[in-house]
């Protein structure tokens, strides 16, 4: 493969070019997000292997069928064209190799390779492009499609990536393979997006004819396994290509162990005269974008990032006397910011305001505020008292600009305790703090209770703790009590049409707590294991995010934790970032004061004092440090803090992550 390719690189090199005019209209940015497989639906069955190299180049493989039927593939190399009118890759030259055999009687010196034609590739958006060759004695222009998307590299995707498509370490393997000893045929590898690869085989069968074999497959273990390698014949190429030629059977397996610089494939073929063997693999070429090793970026190399202070009044009053603690609790989509005091009152804050107001009347401090943004109200509780002054239950009220605090009609529990809320605020859940029961409420159906299961153990209880936007699916967990001297076990549960259901990982076990979903809740985002969970298992009290279809995305773990159950409480309207909490242990294990994390799928978990010491806000200062909403764009954090110094006085930020422009994407 190196020899070929050299040849491709060398002849590409040598092209004079001008200015040409780019292809067409449609052709828009070149970037690494365009690195995938490709193909032209009404020619299932061949495609095109695309890598960008780097900015100014790339690499193609087109696999395909001669006059004959039988397998042929093609190579490229590429420049990137760009100009004011488009941008587009031209493949001045095109190479097919002969010669050469198969497994132990491959000789390099047999390859022979021969220019066979050019061709052009442009885009006219992430998903789809034209393909125009000139080669065999053919010309033709065709409408591609994108079939696979890269890992690490995908285009555009959201700003803070794909919360079901995290990138992996494995990402960095992308890329072409071979050995130096066997130069002239090799390996395309591309990690897909949904953490499979795809890998495609560029060789020679045994009679010295070009044969390409395509799987995918996934890590297990130390290797990745290709375990269904397949051949295809009986197309042919060109304008006669007719998918419903196309004939594939099976040719064996595959199994690589690979770092960035190289590694072993093993084969073994069920296909008769391929035997078994092995390659010791180098790289040939990476792609502009993963890198391998593949590092995280920064928060700061995807944002740019800005914090502002709310300007609480201070405990510590000028004459000495301490004055009323202000705590924030929650966010509204237009930037302001509420919370309460200690002295049972809320306050309101819009942005360019030098001070906070409060609010008239009393509510329950320390208890969950929530905005209900599309009717521009405040969400709290009440506590209800009897005569002598006794606190009889709570009830929710509601903040209301121009009329004050009023109560929410159509609860009728004696105490309802609210948690959380669908994006805009339509429907509200929470617990019934006496009766220990999940409930749902909207305007229009009043409060509900969600059933329990199982439903006829006095041991159990529940609470939902955020709900979609239609209000069919809520998240919470149940607790039951066994009474035989274990601990109380959280489970965390999903309500579906108000029918409960435990969420369990990919390990068997039963997830501990939700707090938040996204804006229809198949993604729901908690914390830790309740229930059934395997000794051995690998990600034990890490935050995570739960699909019906995926599985459970964990975190990982901060190096500054102490390996307490971390736990993803506010999440961003499509999910793809969320803000929790975690816990240190510092003085020698006495204290375990509690930090906020960050997480994207771009950039994995992050701590958020290592954020505010990037705003330049020494991690010394803190004694706590709480991320306690987060806006559906996932934009700006709000953040409430302790001064390590004192204690008694919490602090409100609103850290703002605006994305920054991408390069060719």
């Amino acid at each position: 493969m190196q020899r070929v390719l050299s040849v491709v690189l060398i002849a590409a090199a040598s092209v004079a070019y001008g200015q040409p005019a780019p292809p067409a209209d449609d052709a828009q940015i070149v970037g690494p997000g365009h690195t995938a497989h490709w193909y032209e639906p009404a020619s299932s069955g061949a495609g095109w292997t695309l890598e960008i190299v780097d900015e100014d180049s790339a690499v193609v493989y087109w696999f395909t069928y001669d006059e004959s039927g039988d397998q042929r593939w093609l190579i490229g190399s590429g420049n990137i064209r760009r100009t004011d009118e488009g941008e587009w890759i031209e493949f001045p030259e095109l190479y097919v190799t002969s010669g050469a055999r198969f497994g132990s009687d491959f000789d390099p010196d047999d390859v022979e390779s021969e220019l066979v034609g050019e061709a052009q590739m442009w885009f006219s958006g992430c998903l789809d492009g034209k393909f125009s060759y000139d080669a065999f004695g053919q010309q033709q222009t065709m409408s591609i499609e994108r079939l696979t998307r890269t890992m690490g590299a995908d285009c555009h995707s959201p700003i803070h990536g794909s919360p079901l498509e995290p990138v992996t370490e494995d990402a960095g393997l992308s890329g072409s393979w071979y050995e130096p000893d066997e130069s002239g045929h090799g390996f395309s590898l591309q990690w897909l997006s949904r953490d499979e690869a795809i890998i495609i085989w560029y060789t020679y069968d045994n009679d010295g004819e070009q044969q390409w074999l395509v799987g995918v497959g996934g890590r297990q273990g130390d290797q990745i396994v290709f375990s269904d390698m397949m051949v295809t014949s009986g197309a042919r190429f060109g304008v006669p290509f007719d998918p419903a030629d196309v004939e594939q059977q099976p040719w064996g397996m595959l199994a690589l162990e690979l770092d960035c610089d190289g590694g072993v494939l093993a084969w073994d073929a069920t296909e008769s005269g391929f035997g078994t063997g092995t390659l010791d693999l180098e790289r040939l070429t990476g792609l502009q974008r993963p890198a391998c090793p593949y590092e995280r970026p920064k928060l700061s190399d995807i944002y740019d990032l800005n914090i502002e202070e709310v300007p609480l009044p201070t405990s510590n009053t000028p004459s000495g006397e301490t004055g009323p603690v202000y705590r924030a609790a929650t966010m509204a989509e237009n930037g302001a910011v509420a919370g309460y005091n200690s002295s049972d009152r809320g306050w309101i804050w819009h942005p360019g305001e030098s001070s906070v107001k409060d609010l008239e009347g009393a509510i329950v401090s320390n208890s969950t505020m929530l905005w209900r943004d599309e009717a521009d109200e405040l969400v709290a509780i009440r506590a209800e008292e009897d005569s002598q002054g006794n606190v009889t239950g709570v009830v929710p009220i509601r903040w209301v600009p121009d009329q004050g605090w009023q109560e929410i009609p159509g609860f009728n529990l004696d105490s309802s305790i609210v948690l959380g809320s669908s994006n805009g605020g339509k429907y509200l859940t929470g617990d019934g703090r006496l009766e220990d029961r999940p409930w749902l409420w909207d305007a229009e159906s009043g409060q509900r209770l969600l059933p329990l299961s199982p439903s006829d153990d006095p041991n159990f209880e529940g609470r939902g703790e955020a709900v979609s936007r239609d209000g069919r699916v809520v998240a919470g967990a149940q607790t039951d009590y066994p009474g035989d001297g274990n601990f109380p076990r959280e489970r965390a549960t999903r309500w579906v049409e108000e029918e409960p259901e435990y969420l369990r990982d990919q390990y068997g076990a039963v997830l501990r707590r939700a707090f938040a979903c996204n804006d229809d809740c198949s993604i729901i985002l908690g914390g830790g294991q309740g229930a059934e969970v395997p000794a051995d298992h690998p990600h034990l009290g890490q935050a995570w995010l739960w699909n019906e279809d995926h599985g459970t995305v964990y975190f990982g773990e901060l190096p500054d934790s102490n390996g307490r159950t971390n736990f993803a409480q506010h999440a961003s309207d499509n999910g793809s970032l969320a803000v929790g909490t975690y816990q240190v242990t510092i003085n020698d294990g006495a204290s375990r004061p509690v930090r906020a994390f960050v997480w994207t799928a771009k950039t994995g978990i992050v701590s958020m004092t290592d954020v505010l010491a990037e705003l330049g806000l020494s991690s010394s200062r803190w004694g706590e440090v709480r991320a306690v909403d987060v806006s559906a764009d996932g934009q700006r954090i709000l953040l409430r803090t302790s001064e390590a110094a004192s204690p008694t006085d919490w602090r409100a930020w609103v850290v703002e992550l605006s994305p920054k422009r991408q390069p060719h994407e």
